[in-house]
């Protein structure tokens, strides 16, 4: 007999829920900056904010428990961030000091008026 434990599929499913809809830590929004640095685990808030906190999309987050996935997604509009090269972003929660779920850094994307950046934050779970 092996010695150990696992999370189930139902308990991990509701491990997320609640951390996304369930709670008063709900995480419901992100960010986005200019900051480059390769994201760490014990990274707390994003290098260089320039965007943000705003909600994620309408509909998000999904919870996918045959692929075992959550998605959100956040948009900068066109009147959003302009002028700033976007090279970063994050999910929080709503807390008084917010918490970061996840940070991303990208190709920098130069924004003006004429584009929209889309984020789409995806984490599968095992």
């Amino acid at each position: 007999m092996a010695v150990g434990m696992v999370i189930t599929n139902d308990g991990r499913n509701l491990i997320l829920n609640r951390a996304y809809l369930r709670t008063q830590t709900v995480i419901n929004r992100f960010r986005s900056g200019t900051g480059t640095d390769t994201p760490v685990v014990g990274d707390t808030t994003l290098q260089t904010s320039v965007f943000g906190p705003t909600a994620f999309s309408s509909g998000y987050p999904t919870f996918d428990t045959v692929a075992n996935r959550t998605t959100a997604r956040g948009v900068v509009g066109s009147g959003d961030a302009n002028g700033n090269t976007l090279t970063e972003a994050g999910e929080f929660n709503l807390d008084a000091s917010p918490i970061m779920l996840s940070r991303m850094v990208h190709t920098g994307v130069s924004k003006t008026s004429a584009v929209i950046v889309l984020y789409t934050f995806r984490h599968p779970y095992v």
